[in-house]
């Protein structure tokens, strides 16, 4: 019995945790840029606006719709948009409807989506599959979208997102990239000649920086990656904190099918070339394996996504070679010493037989 009843204790004080993060992560999002936004303008074939016609945005992974309509000026706009896939389309009596298909939202960024409406009746359907433009006509911000396709088809050698900041303009690396744990991993870069930890890197638009060395603090598994965003000037209001680059990784979220995988990336000093002057490589075996699962709990409303990843990570530098001072050289004796002349920081010039004088030897160095 008293068994059952811990169960149940912890059963529902993991509910309220739930409760509590769901209702924390909520509150959140709202304040911050993990989000993108849809406007445009409605016109007739003549170009005159339109006011009062129907604007419905659907999100072709979730479901979910968003509904606005024109003002006096023919233009609608989503300011809150999550990132995804999405089609518009616009109705009015007297006016064929009009259906925008798939384009992509992404994160502080602006879609502008204009239509021009044909007369007819609105049970006629006219089809759009152009994108919308790419170029931003809203914003004077700078930057770039890699998505998570990008992420998962272009190789990466520690599994971390921030080695594809390099391929941005502007950006440069300080440190060699090694793969690591979170903010243990060296993936240091610059945006436009910055400090690294002037870098401001968020999470669904919620702050990630190891305040030390500016990486990121979380580095998460590259399958629950949505895509990841990078501003390098002018930013909008809903970025700055610090004076370098804003990088904004968005999590994946659930979907309405079923979608899982499982993976292991690795590396094995056993299959590397062989060093021309060693007989053996140092060892150096890197695994990197996980799996991800997300789906639907309710259709169109509830959605979920589990990722996991685990790291195991052995390093050798291989064998180093010192040369250490004989007896002789500890006296202040290189006569035989083949590295050269000893000079005498003094003069400037060479100590006569490369013998250095006894009261010129540093005592601490001596005992030391």
């Amino acid at each position: 019995m008293s068994h059952k009843m811990l169960s149940y204790s912890s059963f529902f004080g993991s509910c309220r945790l739930l409760i509590s993060l769901f209702l924390f992560v909520s509150a959140a999002t709202a304040q911050v840029a993990d989000h993108g936004s849809v406007l445009g303008t409605i016109t007739d074939s003549s170009g005159a606006v339109i006011p009062g016609v129907q604007i419905t945005l659907k999100n072709l992974d979730t479901g979910n719709t968003f509904s606005a309509e024109t003002d006096q000026s023919g233009q609608y706009a989503f300011q809150i948009v999550p990132v995804g896939q999405y089609e518009l389309s616009s109705a009015k009596e007297g006016f064929k409807r009009q259906l925008r298909s798939a384009f992509p939202v992404h994160a502080a960024e602006y879609v502008r989506a204009d239509a021009a409406l044909s007369v007819g009746a609105i049970s006629e359907e006219l089809t759009i599959t152009a994108a919308p433009p790419v170029v931003n006509t809203v914003t004077a911000n700078e930057g770039n979208t890699v998505t998570g396709q990008q992420v998962n088809s272009l190789p990466l050698t520690n599994r971390v997102f921030t080695q594809l900041v390099l391929l941005e303009p502007g950006v440069s690396q300080t440190v060699d990239q090694s793969p690591g744990f979170g903010s243990n991993s060296s993936v240091g870069f610059s945006i436009n000649g910055v400090r690294p930890d002037e870098n401001n890197l968020l999470i669904d638009g919620i702050r990630n920086v190891d305040t030390f060395g500016g990486n990121a603090f979380i580095a998460p598994n590259l399958f629950a990656v949505s895509e990841f965003r990078i501003e390098s000037n002018d930013y909008t209001v809903t970025a700055g904190r610090s004076a370098g680059g804003q990088v904004n990784l968005i999590s994946r979220s659930g979907t309405n099918s079923f979608h899982g995988d499982v993976f292991e990336f690795f590396r094995n000093d056993t299959l590397n070339a062989m060093n021309h002057f060693s007989t053996s490589n140092p060892e150096n075996r890197y695994n990197d394996f996980g799996y991800d699962i997300g789906g639907p709990i309710k259709k169109d409303r509830l959605f979920f996504f589990w990722s996991q990843e685990w790291r195991r990570i052995i390093q050798s530098s291989g064998p180093s070679i010192t040369v250490t001072p004989t007896s002789a050289e500890r006296s202040g004796n290189f006569s035989n010493w083949s590295g050269g002349a000893v000079i005498d920081p003094d003069t400037g010039l060479q100590f006569p037989g490369n013998l250095i004088p006894p009261d010129r030897l540093n005592k601490n160095s001596q005992r030391l």
